[in-house]
């Protein structure tokens, strides 16, 4: 597709001056439409955008490490402590990964649901 830039200008003046005044803004201004995500994003309450910082930092290797660490102090600590709180077979450090599971896995499913929601939003724009 070839663009004839001097068929255009002859048009442009051939234009009154209202319309070369609209011309004039458009290309100064540009057209801007709004992102679809963007949008999308702004409509998230408070609870939906921390549900999702939730699952973003539950699924990174910093929330393992730091995982991994605290439940091998704990072990540690009781293991090495004459008088521990939690003996062997851990029965609190097990309530509590339960109780952490069981937080986790729904705040998880409700972020991967928006952004099932904002994949098929963005499906539909392409």
């Amino acid at each position: 597709m070839t663009f004839d830039t001097q068929a255009l200008t002859e048009q442009i003046l051939k234009a009154g001056e209202h319309e070369r005044r609209v011309i004039a803004r458009l290309l100064q201004r540009g057209i801007k439409l709004p992102h679809k995500n963007d949008i999308f994003d702004s409509s998230l309450t408070f609870g939906q955008r921390l549900a999702d910082k939730v699952a973003a930092f539950g699924g990174s290797w910093t929330f393992i490490l730091l995982f991994f660490g605290v439940m091998t102090v704990w072990i540690l600590m009781n293991v090495a402590a004459g008088k521990a709180f939690d003996p062997y077979p851990f029965i609190l450090l097990n309530l509590v990964l339960s109780m952490l599971a069981a937080l986790q896995a729904p705040v998880i499913m409700m972020s991967q649901n928006r952004q099932s929601a904002k994949d098929r939003l963005d499906a539909t724009h392409d």
